[in-house]
């Protein structure tokens, strides 16, 4: 009987066992199946929430008319392709030079005189001689400038209609000569019609654009990326090429100098926050800012320093 028994209790103490484990491994699956799809639910959603929230931002910025900027630690960031800033007005047509027009018209009466020899009997001398073209009449474009370094001031017509005023133009380059070796390079003229498309669509044509760099020698330019590394000086500056120009415009915050120049997608415009002055050129389109890091660092100690101020004062 006691033996009986003792198998009797084995055989439930076994089939126990068995049944505990059989409810276990039951239970455990759905537990870590359900666990598994509470994750993926929540991975999914808290993704979806990232995804509206992104297109949300992207749906904002187009209604402001705004575009998303990624902010940046560095000193000088750099844009291959710059904002779109919307803001109309006069476009950069650029103009022709006389001598264009004379080589045009020399040209056309070239293939007319060369036509008329192919049936004539007797062949004629054909002319060369250029023709002097004076502007016509037209829309008048003009700036008024100051020079920060000499002092100077011009107040002149450079272009009437398509037609640029060679006289005007050489005056011009001569008023942004490089101040230190006082050398002369050939201005590009479409560079006095970005100036004129900006001042244009701030509603500033009359007034006074300030002169901060015109040309630089190549010497120049060195000696500033030398003895002045933190002012931002490329080392292939388009400064060199007659092809850039720095300005400030008195009443126009620089950031709104910026966005005009921005809008007309007509090459590289630098935005120089600290120095308080726009780079505009006519090379390739680009933007970049310079100076930012040393903004804040002087916002922080004009602050550190007004705070001292007030304790020393008992404020």
């Amino acid at each position: 009987m006691r033996k009986m028994h003792g198998r009797a209790v084995l055989t439930a103490a076994l089939m126990g066992t068995v049944l505990f484990g059989l409810s276990e491994t039951s239970w455990a699956k759905p537990a870590r199946t359900k666990t598994a799809a509470q994750a993926k639910a929540h991975t999914a959603h808290h993704s979806t929430a990232q995804v509206h929230q992104a297109s949300a931002h992207t749906a904002k910025a187009h209604a402001t008319g705004k575009a998303h900027v990624v902010k940046t630690h560095s000193a000088k960031a750099h844009s291959a392709v710059p904002r779109s800033v919307v803001m109309t007005g006069e476009e950069v047509v650029p103009g022709v030079l006389p001598e264009e027009i004379a080589s045009s018209t020399t040209a056309t009466d070239a293939t007319v005189a060369t036509t008329d020899l192919e049936t004539a009997s007797v062949a004629a001398p054909v002319a060369t001689a250029s023709v002097a073209v004076v502007p016509g009449e037209g829309k008048p474009y003009r700036l008024r400038m100051s020079n920060l370094h000499t002092g100077e001031s011009l107040d002149i017509v450079y272009r009437i209609g398509d037609t640029y005023i060679p006289a005007a133009l050489d005056k011009l380059d001569y008023f942004l000569r490089d101040h230190n070796t006082q050398d002369v390079v050939d201005y590009s003229p479409k560079e006095f019609d970005v100036l004129h498309a900006m001042m244009s669509r701030l509603g500033k044509l009359n007034d006074e654009i300030q002169i901060v760099c015109g040309y630089r020698t190549p010497e120049t330019n060195a000696a500033l990326r030398r003895n002045s590394p933190q002012t931002g000086v490329a080392e292939h500056s388009q400064h060199m090429e007659g092809h850039a120009i720095d300005i400030r415009v008195p009443g126009v915050a620089t950031a709104r100098l910026r966005d005009a120049a921005l809008s007309l997608h007509a090459g590289g415009v630098g935005y120089y926050p600290v120095s308080q002055f726009v780079h505009v050129d006519v090379g390739p389109v680009r933007e970049w800012i310079f100076g930012t890091r040393q903004r804040r660092t002087l916002m922080a100690s004009n602050r550190r320093r007004s705070l001292r101020s007030r304790s020393a004062s008992g404020m």
